[in-house]
């Protein structure tokens, strides 16, 4: 069925301009984003920086034009370590290795078979020497959590569960960001973290709240995921009482969307 609110308002075709500049086979995207073609998955997106993304299925597809062409997320040419908390298939983790090409990214994913599509298309796109990969979830504390296989077949939905809600659940390990932040010292040794992006399904409000001040005051940039206009508040009230101010708020309906803050020294 084709997607006429695709397209249905003229603010919206500055997204196909950006797919066209940024995308090589923005042909096959387009189609298939408003929903005029069909065709059998799994489809390989190229972009004009060099990058080959493995999409999956339709959400993928959504999920890449998010990413790409509607600039949801704000990422510093000049960032030299990023967080990417809910990876994904790897799409966020791929635009910052082509906006900023310095820049050392940590790649969460907890989900076994999401974990390895992030992997081939890390590997795809020649940056294993850049991006390190990590199958672990992200919450308020450590501990162990379980994710539901058949919960359903979109990748960016999954997210963890009750153990005693279903049989046949995915054992995953849990880390808050403190301790995350811990198993990467080697590499952070003491340096700010330029961007943590947060988008774990769920789980953002938890891992704001439980981190310590210290451990959030690593971060110069935090954008964040929420789900509802309660959690929208909580997050922001949170990070506001510790020294970050909200920069940009980039709705995505009328209760969800992604938060942008800045850490105050750092705003010019």
């Amino acid at each position: 069925m084709f997607r006429w609110d695709a397209f249905k308002h003229l603010d919206r075709l500055p997204e196909v301009a950006k797919c066209v500049s940024r995308i090589k086979n923005w042909q096959q995207i387009i189609p298939r984003y408003v929903g005029v073609m069909r065709r059998a998955y799994p489809i390989d997106l190229r972009t004009r920086s060099g990058l080959t993304i493995r999409l999956q299925t339709y959400v993928d597809v959504l999920t890449a034009w998010t990413i790409f062409c509607k600039d949801e997320y704000h990422v510093d040419p000049e960032s030299e370590i990023v967080f990417d908390i809910g990876a994904n298939i790897g799409l966020f983790t791929l635009l910052v290795s082509s906006i900023a090409p310095r820049a050392t990214i940590i790649a969460v994913e907890p989900f076994p078979s999401t974990f390895d599509l992030l992997s081939e298309n890390v590997q795809r796109s020649g940056l294993n020497a850049r991006v390190t990969c990590q199958r672990v979830a992200i919450d308020g504390q450590d501990s162990v959590g379980f994710m539901d296989p058949l919960q359903n077949d979109w990748t960016i939905t999954r997210r963890l569960v009750p153990e005693s809600k279903t049989n046949g659940l995915h054992q995953v390990n849990v880390l808050s960001l403190a301790s995350l932040f811990a198993s990467k010292e080697s590499l952070l040794a003491g340096r700010t973290v330029d961007l943590l992006k947060i988008d774990n399904e769920g789980s953002e409000l938890n891992t704001i709240l439980n981190a310590d001040k210290q451990t959030l005051r690593r971060c110069r940039s935090i954008q964040v995921e929420y789900h509802s206009d309660e959690i929208r508040q909580r997050i922001s009230d949170r990070l506001n009482s510790i020294g970050f101010a909200l920069v940009q708020q980039r709705p995505d309906s009328d209760s969800r969307g992604i938060l942008h803050f800045s850490r105050v020294e750092d705003r010019n």
